[in-house]
């Protein structure tokens, strides 16, 4: 890689990490049209968050690729547990309780899906380029919320022996 990038990855995701914060900040309400307004909202900031992540990523710093996919997939598993908690109308009547709910699990189901694909991406990314760091931590307990296996394998560093018998 250029001589650099590390830092220019580094600065742009640390440039990007604000918009994460401003993401989860925003609560879905009860109201129906309040609803649509703060989903919309927050997709909006999951697309910005995105564009700028892929430009992260393409400086290929193993620590800052696996930085940016576990917080795209953070952000992608936060999106879908906040639609799934999303209130339910009062005006809606008990018959249609159920319905209700299995339409907005259909509807988060993307964005548990994109969370899963990110933080998976992230944990291989860490191993494969060796870059076991805070964030492909993070991406291993974010993945055992949907995964049991996900948490299983262990993130360490390789051990690489030396051939002294050879000298």
């Amino acid at each position: 890689s250029a001589v650099g990038a590390r830092f220019a990855a580094e600065a742009k995701f640390h440039l990007t990490y604000p918009y994460f914060s401003e993401f989860e900040k925003i609560q879905i309400p009860s109201d129906p049209q309040a609803q649509q307004k703060a989903v919309k909202k927050k997709i909006a900031l999951i697309d910005l968050m995105s564009g700028h992540l892929s430009e992260v990523i393409k400086y290929d710093s193993g620590e800052y690729i696996v930085a940016a996919l576990t917080i795209l997939g953070q952000a992608y598993s936060h999106m879908y547990s906040a639609i799934v908690a999303t209130p339910i109308p009062k005006a809606l009547g008990a018959d249609k309780v159920q319905a209700y709910k299995a339409a907005v699990e259909q509807m988060a189901l993307p964005f548990k899906e994109k969370a899963i694909a990110n933080l998976k991406a992230a944990i291989e990314k860490s191993i494969k380029l060796e870059a076991i760091t805070n964030w492909s931590r993070q991406a291993r307990e974010e993945i055992g919320k949907y995964e049991k296996t996900g948490g299983d394998r262990e993130l360490t560093r390789p051990l690489r022996l030396i051939d002294w018998m050879g000298l």
